[in-house]
């Protein structure tokens, strides 16, 4: 959560503005250069938590690129990819659980 605290207050100093989904150059730039030395169940949490605030499009561009056809995140091959993590399965788990629950609102 620091880290995504950290993304957030520089680009509203950079650019004197809370970024928007389909509008955060920098994380779409940046975001596989950043995430690329993290261990894998922080990158996957990271993802989700990214798609739980509402920048969904933004993370798929920066992991698929512009001309993408991957337009919605995958939760469950997420989810898998956190078979051997227990603990940061939960987060997942609960993270997603929001996400369902801001939708159905």
């Amino acid at each position: 959560m620091e880290l995504l605290a950290d993304w957030f207050a520089a680009a509203t100093s950079y650019s004197g503005k809370w970024p928007s989904d389909g509008d955060w150059p920098w994380l779409t730039r940046r975001y596989k250069h950043v995430t690329e030395s993290m261990h894998c169940a922080n990158e996957t949490l990271l993802s989700a938590l990214l798609v739980l605030l509402g920048f969904e499009k933004c993370l798929m561009t920066a992991l698929h690129g512009e001309a993408h056809d991957q337009q919605v995140y995958d939760w469950h091959c997420a989810r898998e990819q956190l078979t051997a993590y227990p603990e940061q399965q939960r987060k997942f788990d609960a993270v997603h659980a929001l996400y369902n629950a801001r939708r159905s609102e």
